[in-house]
């Protein structure tokens, strides 16, 4: 059975990333764990006197991750789910590391934060932080976008010069196969920017996805992440896919100096990959 890591700081963007992946354990039967980490010196107001209260401060988070998961058994549709926490005092990334290696993590659900109308998405420095520190594949969840929202037409943007480790492979097939989807591998090429050799792309990339359906879209545009955008919206896709590089494809549309997503109005789960 595959497991989910979701990191919740208890805002309701977190929330909302924990309602996501209920319902997705409860379609495809995966385990969820929620993991939320507390900084050394959080909770403590420089004060001698407050390190004695530490403990109770530890207590306050472990029974809000408590609650989360009282309040998910409650309801029928999550009753038979198996739910665990894990809470972790240190630093956020190497804490969640340290979740994934003792869960044996496949999938990462994260929230991430929206302007208003979801006219851009931010991914912040810790989710980008943990796509750059890990190899688990990773889903950055807008602040209301629902599992039951998941279509049949999913998005992967790609520039075709790195192939997918075997466990995001498996999270796309597993996702795209629940829904029954069809994946549009779309490539956008710069003005004036020499052909690629489609035949010999489309049979490396059909060999990679396998047995899922797909297609191949190709098209021109001076800003890649516009292009991915309006694209997306265009064919209502319910999931944007993209392999994280270090600083290069990815970062390149995803990343300024404030880590913000260079996006118009997309609003729908990013499914991030690893080479």
């Amino acid at each position: 059975m595959k497991t989910i890591l979701v990191p919740v700081d208890f805002s309701d963007c977190s929330h909302n990333a924990y309602m996501y992946a209920l319902d997705m354990a409860a379609a495809m039967q995966f385990e969820v764990v929620l993991f939320h980490n507390v900084f050394p010196n959080q909770g403590l107001d420089n004060n001698a006197y407050s390190a004695f209260f530490i403990e109770d401060f530890l207590a306050i988070k472990e029974e809000k991750l408590k609650e989360y998961i009282s309040d998910a058994l409650q309801k029928d549709k999550y009753r038979s789910l198996k739910l665990r926490y894990q809470l972790e005092v240190g630093f956020t990334i190497p804490g969640i590391v340290k979740a994934l290696e003792d869960n044996n993590v496949e999938l990462i659900v994260m929230g991430t934060t929206g302007a208003s109308g979801l006219k851009e998405m931010t991914l912040g420095s810790t989710t980008g932080s943990v796509i750059a520190n890990t190899k688990v594949p990773l889903m950055a969840i807008p602040p209301t976008a629902k599992f039951d929202q998941l279509n049949t037409n999913f998005v992967f943007a790609s520039d075709f010069t790195r192939d997918i480790n075997v466990f995001s492979v498996e999270c796309l097939q597993s996702l795209a196969d629940y829904k029954k989807a069809n994946v549009t591998v779309l490539h956008v090429l710069e003005p004036k920017e020499e052909q690629p050799n489609t035949a010999e792309i489309e049979a490396q990339m059909s060999s990679i996805l396998g047995h899922l359906s797909h297609n191949f879209h190709f098209i021109e545009d001076r800003s890649t992440a516009k292009a991915i955008n309006i694209f997306v919206q265009s064919v209502d896709a319910s999931l944007l896919c993209m392999l994280a590089h270090q600083r290069d494809f990815f970062s390149k549309i995803f990343y300024t100096s404030t880590t913000k997503l260079v996006s118009h109005h997309l609003s729908v789960p990013l499914l991030v990959m690893h080479e």
